[in-house]
């Protein structure tokens, strides 16, 4: 009479097979999803510590300042809005020819709103430094209940434009 067991080597094969398939998990092509809204906490002059990683955050741990919050917008696909509560945010990094937002003016790549709590408690100063936004080509950028002083120029020089501005009044 013949065994119907198939052979040790088979069954072998088999479970390797078995194996194989089990650990074998496609890479998923989703997107990671990213915060869109950023509540920027403090009005000091900061660099964001990571962009790109959906988190505004510098070099102190939990601390979104306004340049660090831009930062991340520019760095993540897609619209996003930044709240800005009432305080005077001053730029002290002095810089130019840069257009990632670590130096002088905040540069906007991309589409962003940037809301102020009040037009006048929220305050954008320029120190001189530079102008206070470089909005660049393809970007809009709107903003509202804030107050934008101190730029380098005169008052038509807060932001230099490749893209679109809205102001809400």
């Amino acid at each position: 009479m013949h065994s119907l067991r198939p052979p040790p080597a088979a069954l072998l094969s088999l479970s390797v097979l078995v194996v194989c398939l089990t650990l074998y998990v496609p890479h998923s092509a989703t997107p990671t999803a990213y915060a869109t809204n950023f509540v920027v906490n403090s009005t000091a002059d900061a660099v964001n510590a990571n962009p790109g990683n959906g988190v505004c955050e510098t070099a102190v741990p939990g601390q979104c300042t306004l340049r660090a919050a831009i930062q991340e917008a520019d760095a993540l696909p897609g619209p996003k809005t930044i709240i800005l509560p009432a305080g005077v945010y001053t730029l002290t990094i002095p810089g130019t020819f840069e257009d990632e937002a670590a130096t002088g003016d905040l540069d906007i790549t991309d589409d962003l709103i940037l809301i102020g709590e009040d037009a006048a408690t929220t305050i954008i100063d320029g120190s001189t430094l530079d102008r206070v936004f470089d909005i660049g080509p393809g970007a809009t950028a709107t903003l509202s209940d804030l107050t934008i002083r101190r730029q380098l120029g005169d008052e038509r020089q807060a932001a230099y434009l490749l893209g679109n501005l809205g102001i809400v009044a």
